[in-house]
């Protein structure tokens, strides 16, 4: 599973949508995204701003080690690829 999956699972999990999801975050953290921007980190392979990440990590109550293990395995898949 990569980032985007877990973020995108998450949302659905609580029957969020990303219009849903933006606006709890600029309420709750004070910090605007967009649907669009939602939207684009829920895709496979695309970036994620950090602050945004740690954002949504905070309020969906991820498992940082579950995160750092899911950073670490794609890591590791991209390095197995250049080899």
């Amino acid at each position: 599973m990569t980032i985007n999956q877990l973020l995108c699972k998450e949302r659905k999990k609580q029957h969020l949508s990303v219009r849903k999801l933006a606006e709890i975050i600029q309420i709750k953290y004070d910090y605007f995204v967009s649907k669009s921007t939602l939207n684009y980190i829920e895709q496979p392979g695309k970036g994620i701003d950090a602050k945004l990440l740690f954002i949504l990590i905070d309020y969906y109550q991820l498992d940082i080690v579950k995160i750092q293990n899911i950073f670490l395995a794609e890591k590791n898949k991209k390095n197995s690829h250049k080899e």
